[in-house]
C-alpha cells in the first residue's frame, strides 16, 4: 500500500459475480467515500466474442481495452473531492496502467469462479422474471453466455485471478459474509494508515 496527502484510492477487484459492487458500496458507506465504477466507462462488453478471443490470443493486455474517460474520472475525483477516500470498482487492478497508477490499495475479492458464476446466473434469473414473455429469448441468451464462458471467458478470468492475486495489497475470501469482509478491510486500512 502507498500513502500520500491526497485522497486515498482503494480499488476493489474480482471476477464478475464475486461481490465487487456490494463490497464497494459497503466500504464507501463505512468510510464516507466517493465511488467510481468501471462498468460506467468500459466498452469491452460491446465487442464481439471474436474480438475478445483475438484480444486473448494477443496476450490479454488490459492496456488495450477501451475504457474512455475512466482514468481521467479518477484523476478529476482525486483533485476535487473533499473526502479522505475514493473507492473504485475495477476488474483490472494496476494492470491497466492509465487507471492503475492512482491506486493506493488494491483489494482482491477472492471468490471461487463457480460461486461467482452461480451468483451471476441467479442475478440473470431475477432479471428474466421481470419479462416472462421473453423467456425463450432470455434462455437462448443464457445458453450462449454459458457456452462462451466454457469456451473463452473462464480462461480470461483465470488470467485475471493470477495477475491480481499476486499484485493485491489485500486478498480476502469472497465467500465470507459481506459485513465480515468489510470490517476486515476497514481494519487493515486503518492499521496501515496509523503507521503512516
Amino acid at each position: 500500500m502507498t500513502y500520500s496527502k491526497r485522497c486515498f484510492v482503494i480499488a476493489v477487484a474480482g471476477a464478475p459475480g464475486s461481490g465487487k459492487t456490494s463490497l464497494t458500496l459497503a466500504l464507501a458507506k463505512l468510510l464516507d467515500a466517493d465511488t467510481l465504477f468501471y462498468d460506467d466507462f468500459q466498452q469491452a462488453t460491446n465487442q464481439s466474442m471474436a474480438e475478445i478471443i483475438q484480444w486473448m490470443k494477443q496476450g490479454s493486455d488490459y492496456n488495450n481495452l477501451n475504457i474512455p474517460g475512466f482514468a481521467e474520472a479518477i484523476a478529476a475525483q482525486i483533485q476535487t473531492t473533499h473526502k479522505r477516500f475514493l473507492l473504485i470498482e475495477t476488474p483490472l487492478g494496476r494492470h491497466h496502467h492509465a487507471s492503475g497508477q492512482y491506486i493506493d490499495c488494491l483489494v482482491w475479492l477472492d471468490t471461487p469462479l463457480d460461486i461467482s458464476l452461480a451468483r451471476n446466473i441467479k442475478a440473470f434469473s431475477s432479471e428474466f422474471k421481470k419479462t416472462p414473455s421473453d423467456y425463450v429469448q432470455q434462455l437462448d441468451w443464457l445458453a450462449n453466455y454459458l457456452e462462451g464462458y466454457i469456451q473463452d471467458i473462464r480462461a480470461t478470468l483465470v488470467i485475471q485471478q493470477e495477475r491480481l492475486t499476486e499484485d493485491a495489497d489485500i486478498n480476502i475470501d469472497g465467500t465470507l459474509p459481506l459485513g465480515e469482509i468489510t470490517q476486515q478491510i476497514y481494519q487493515a486500512i486503518s492499521q496501515e494508515q496509523s503507521k503512516g
